[in-house]
């Protein structure tokens, strides 16, 4: 049977009744609650007439709702089957507060005899009842008999998308619509600051903007309190202790194999020790970690520096209007006899409007490109994306309750000896220890969290929302080779404010500890 977009008689009238439901947001910026379940345009009749030979008209009946509403159809005249209301081309039953265009989509009407059915939308006891009636005749035959009415033009909606808020009206609104902002309750040691227009080109101001003929997106705004103060990390101070149970030299780690074959510590010193002999001995590795940030506190260097004094690792962020770029220059083991080589990396990023990196493009030594694409979730990085022609990446994020549990990586790579692939999964347990959003960086990075597309990016907060507390323990396993399956510990100690000032991480297996002391400015 045919299906198309019909009314043939719609009569809509509200039943006056108490406002539906309570506003969930009620702060200095929230929204007038006092606005009834209604027709949009105001008034609670409407009438709309369809006839059988406009098949390719659309008929529908829009509403404000203060509250998630329910829709109900009922026959009245024989059991109910060729009529439905769709919400933005799905059949619904139910739908969310603020402004809705309902349609109504109907089977042909070849019974030869009108019909009629009714629907409410109810919302918390207050009803909009439509009595819709397809009437059999032909848009010319209700012109000849005199009763051909002419049906109200529905209105149009644009979109409001608010990210760290909710609007009122939410989701959509008409053109002169006057919108109220609501900011989402600020995380411990943040507050709310104001509105950022994303798109659509409005004024906000007192929390208000009024509705243009177009798309409207706005991002919240929130800020470190002055209470407390936010903390900027000095200096990071890694002391490196690899247990050999052989007695002889740790094998250092070739550069050449897989990069998830090297183990999933963001600082790793690329040393493994032997295990299964009777004899232990320690060799004991100490490096400092030196932050520089600019007047906007940002971190724009980063030193790695051994005991001795010779450098490490370097590492500038250089920040610009929509992008930031990461220039990293790092010795690395060339082969089994610790000779080095250096790599010299310049990542540049999109900043999304999220306020997080999207996008960026690394060139590795001057002669390797890399890009990188980065998806979020509600502010959580959900999946990291990055390779070029030889070799690809993808790694999968997984959140419980604000925490990351989860990482699901695959990889392809041909570094000139012929393809292969592999894939490897890291879980991750947490303790109680906040993860305390006053602090500029997120020890999380440090206490194992393989950011592999780039953890200078993930370490400044530009990887999306940071855990809520720190991993207690993860297990790393990889698909190829079990002998790189490895579990850590990790221990915290905090000053009395809640700021991280020692990480201990523990290789239950015995192969090494890793302490990082903490100092602030």
């Amino acid at each position: 049977m045919k299906k198309f977009l019909m009314f043939l008689m719609a009569v809509a009238f509200a039943v006056a009744m108490p406002a539906c439901g309570e506003d969930e947001k009620n702060g200095p910026n929230g929204p007038n609650n006092d606005k009834p379940l209604e027709l949009i345009g105001g008034g609670t009749e409407q009438e709309q007439v369809f006839y059988q030979d406009e098949a390719d008209e659309e008929g529908g009946f829009a509403f404000y709702s203060p509250a998630p509403w329910t829709v109900e159809i009922s026959e009245t005249t024989r059991a109910v089957s060729w009529l439905r209301v769709t919400l933005d081309g799905v059949v619904v039953t139910e739908g969310p507060k603020g402004n809705n265009v309902l349609m109504i989509e109907m089977d042909e009407n070849d019974t030869e005899a009108n019909r009629s059915a009714t629907i409410m939308i109810d919302c918390g006891g207050t009803s909009i009842i439509v009595t819709v009636t397809q009437d059999a005749r032909t848009k010319e035959q209700a012109i000849e008999d005199g009763d051909y009415e002419e049906r109200p033009v529905l209105p149009t909606l644009y979109n409001i998308v608010v990210t760290g808020g909710t609007s009122e009206p939410a989701g959509k609104a008409q053109a002169g619509t006057v919108v109220t902002l609501t900011s989402d309750k600020p995380e411990e040691g943040y507050k709310f600051v104001g509105w950022t227009v994303v798109e659509g080109g409005v004024t906000v101001s007192g929390n208000k903007f009024t509705m243009p003929a177009n798309d409207v997106e706005i991002r919240a705004e929130f800020e470190a309190t002055s209470s407390g103060g936010k903390r900027l990390v000095a200096t990071m101070t890694m002391t490196n202790i690899e247990y050999d149970e052989s007695g002889s030299s740790s094998a250092a780690m070739s550069p050449g194999v897989s990069r998830k074959a090297r183990g999933s510590r963001f600082f790793n010193t690329g040393v493994r020790a032997n295990a299964g002999a009777s004899t232990r001995s320690e060799t004991t590795e100490t490096v400092t970690f030196n932050l520089k940030y600019d007047s906007e506190n940002r971190l724009t260097e980063m030193t790695w520096t051994s005991a001795d004094g010779q450098e490490y690792e370097r590492y500038y962020c250089r920040w610009a209007a929509g992008e930031v770029t990461v220039e990293s220059s790092i010795k690395t083991y060339e082969d089994y006899n610790n000779d080095y080589y250096t790599d010299e990396t310049t990542s540049t990023y999109s900043i999304g409007s999220n306020g997080y990196a999207s996008s960026g493009t690394s060139v590795w030594s001057g002669n390797i490109d890399v890009t990188h694409a980065l998806s979020y979730n509600n502010g959580y990085l959900s999946k990291w994306v990055y390779g070029n022609q030889n070799n690809s990446y993808e790694d999968s994020y997984t959140w419980t309750n604000g925490n990351l549990t989860r990482l699901d990586s695959e990889w392809t790579e041909d570094w000139g000896a012929g393809e292969y692939s592999g894939e490897s999964d890291v879980s991750y347990l947490y303790g109680s220890v906040a993860n305390n959003p006053l602090c500029n960086i997120d020890f999380n990075v440090l206490a194992g969290y393989p950011y592999e597309g780039d953890a200078i990016l993930a370490l400044v907060g530009m990887c999306g929302k940071r855990c809520a507390n720190m991993v207690s323990s993860y297990t790393f396993e990889d698909s190829e080779d079990s002998r790189y399956d490895e579990i850590y510990d990790v221990k915290y100690e905090t000053d009395s404010e809640g700021f991280i000032t020692k990480i201990t991480a523990t290789d239950r297996d015995g192969g090494y500890e890793d302490i990082i002391e903490i100092t602030y400015k």
